[in-house]
């Protein structure tokens, strides 16, 4: 049960798997839909933190209900998997190195003779979003990626507002225009727009109108600015009630997040209705 609503069991299918990345073995579960397949699938990847395979489960069960092959792995150095962590900081050269670890994946999905090898994609949140667009636009076998509250500005900016906005611990004490002013003064560090302007496979971002970590006006104004310049197939959507956990909570704060009552409203459902209208 969660919060008086029981549950259902669903009879899936689950594969302890190990596939190579720059020499590290990495270790991770493929959970598969019921059925024989092809079927389409993602990789997952990761925000910050020294995360497991096990973050996130509640996405891995909607992806797999929908009929998505789910690959979830240990970032390298944590759990099961091998290699050193390379830490917190989306440098430049940790973006690259968990993009490499993403793009492996996807060419392990793409080998596997449940899934189909043409309809293999990304989903991740939050810092994630800075590492799906680097790995898009080098793999080939990517064919769709879907971003959770994924930042679509600088390091430095995401910084800056997640600083003043204190990421939830409290009320905002700072004006939207003092916010503004102090992510203009802070364009510096991994840019990610570059490599979406270079994205060619459709992508979907979902958003939190209440968040305090990620700057959502300025980043649903930057994918405008790509999208506008570009042409590509890039939609977004926000979710006025939720902050950055993308729970129904109607507040930015950490404090609201125990009593949430479910994942924001209508969203996986537009999730659903955007793999569908595209053939994932």
């Amino acid at each position: 049960d969660w919060l008086g609503v029981p549950g259902t069991r669903v009879a899936l299918g689950e594969e302890e798997v190990r596939f190579s990345s720059r020499g590290v073995s990495l270790a991770g579960t493929l959970t598969l839909p019921s059925g024989s397949g092809p079927f389409p699938a993602l990789a997952v990847v990761h925000g910050s933190g020294s995360t497991p395979r096990t973050y996130g489960q509640a996405f891995t069960q909607f992806f797999v209900r929908a009929g998505v092959a789910v690959l979830a792995y240990d970032k390298r150095g944590v759990a099961q998997s091998g290699g050193r962590w390379p830490g917190e900081a989306a440098s430049p050269q940790n973006v690259d190195v968990y993009a490499r670890d993403a793009e492996a994946a996807v060419r392990f999905l793409a080998a596997h003779p449940r899934v189909d090898a043409a309809r293999v994609g990304l989903w991740g949140a939050s810092q994630a979003g800075w590492i799906i667009p680097v790995a898009a636009t080098r793999e080939p076998r990517v064919a769709f990626a879907v971003i959770g509250v994924g930042p679509v500005v600088t390091e430095g900016e995401q910084v800056a507002y997640s600083q003043h906005t204190t990421q939830g611990a409290q009320a905002p004490q700072a004006s939207p225009e003092e916010i503004e002013r102090a992510m203009d003064a802070a364009r510096t560090g991994f840019d990610p727009v570059p490599f979406i302007r270079q994205m060619r496979v459709p992508a979907l971002w979902v958003f939190g109108g209440l968040d305090q970590h990620v700057p959502t006006p300025r980043s649903i104004r930057a994918l405008e600015r790509i999208k506008a310049e570009t042409g590509r197939d890039f939609t977004w959507q926000v979710f006025p009630n939720a902050p950055h956990s993308l729970l129904e909570t109607g507040s930015g704060l950490l404090a609201s997040n125990a009593a949430a009552p479910s994942l924001a409203r209508g969203m996986l459902s537009a999730i659903r209705q955007w793999l569908d209208a595209r053939g994932f």
